[in-house]
């Protein structure tokens, strides 16, 4: 009977085959895991920065239609409301809403699905992201701001947008959150007066 126990362990050699086999199945899955990581934070700096470019065309439609700046057709001026001018004209005043033909975007608030609030912000061109504007010559612009957008996509962001100048410099400005988010600037146009 002992014999025969023996020479039944045909198992013993697959014991050794299955480990090595995991070994490889666990590399495999860090290497895969990596790449599709790396995939997707490409398709969200991707999709953010379409959502700007059309953030940008959006803002120039509803100050063409207004024939002014936003704020000046406000009926309680605040950043919060120039966004909201975007998709609700309720915000404008009877002139503003007069004039409006939106929707200029397909979002219905402030809140973003991913990045936080969202405002529409005039500030000046400075080395510090969000510093308001009180130039009178026209070197305002308008800022989309975002308040909670991952580091790493801001910073990729940054580099298909502005060639990572940096955040202080170009149409992709940020100021640092404690976080793993910042606040997002983007530039979009000249301030009309």
């Amino acid at each position: 009977m002992m014999y025969r126990f023996i020479t039944s362990q045909r198992g013993a050699m697959f014991g050794l085959d299955a480990r090595v086999a995991m070994a490889i199945f666990g590399i495999a899955s860090v290497l895969v895991g990596t790449a599709v990581f790396g995939s997707m934070r490409e398709f969200e700096y991707r999709a953010l920065s379409k959502e700007l470019k059309e953030m940008h065309v959006a803002i120039e439609g509803l100050h063409n239609d207004l024939q002014a700046s936003v704020r000046s057709r406000l009926t309680t001026p605040s950043d919060a409301n120039s966004f909201t001018a975007l998709y609700d004209s309720s915000v404008l005043t009877a002139a503003g809403q007069q004039k409006w033909l939106g929707p200029y975007i397909n979002l219905r608030s402030n809140t973003h699905p991913s990045y936080g609030t969202m405002s529409l912000t005039r500030a000046a061109v400075s080395n510090a992201p969000g510093t308001a504007c009180t130039a009178t010559d026209g070197t305002c612009y308008l800022y989309v701001v975002y308040s909670a957008v991952p580091d790493g996509i801001i910073a990729d962001l940054d580099d298909a947008l502005d060639n990572g100048d940096g955040a202080t410099a170009g149409k992709v400005q940020w100021s640092v959150v404690a976080g793993q988010t910042d606040t997002l600037y983007f530039r979009t146009m000249k301030n009309i007066r």
